[in-house]
């Protein structure tokens, strides 16, 4: 695995234990951005690990769009799980920009998503 591989993978694992404690600590916003930065990085990975590139690009929506050119099983994934991708993707940009806070249940469906999204991909390290 190169070193840039390597270290999406690490980050990406990184990002999501940060999910897990900060949601257990009650801190859901900042348990919806860690589980959005670990997704993105777990599709950058696979991008990079399949095609040698990824697009520069935060945006959850296009990753897998791209995913799914190099597999067309993501573009099923992607669609059964879309609204999901939604909140991942709004968690991104409110963290930074907007004042808002996410809801429980919401941040609970982040989370299994991205355990989904972490066994599809056997872990962090595909």
């Amino acid at each position: 695995m190169s070193e840039t591989l390597k270290l999406f993978a690490q980050r990406a694992e990184k990002f999501f234990r940060e999910a897990l404690r900060h949601f257990e600590e009650g801190d859901l916003e900042l348990s919806a951005f860690f589980a959005e930065q670990s997704a993105q990085l777990l599709l950058k990975t696979y991008l990079l690990k399949h095609t040698g590139t990824f697009p520069q690009t935060h945006n959850l929506h296009r990753l897998f769009r791209e995913a799914a050119k190099v597999d067309a099983t993501w573009e099923t994934f992607y669609r059964d799980r879309v609204s999901v991708v939604d909140d991942l993707y709004q968690a991104y940009f409110t963290s930074r920009y907007l004042p808002f806070e996410f809801e429980k249940e919401a941040v609970v469906r982040m989370l299994e998503f991205l355990k989904d999204l972490r066994g599809r991909l056997g872990g962090s390290q595909s």
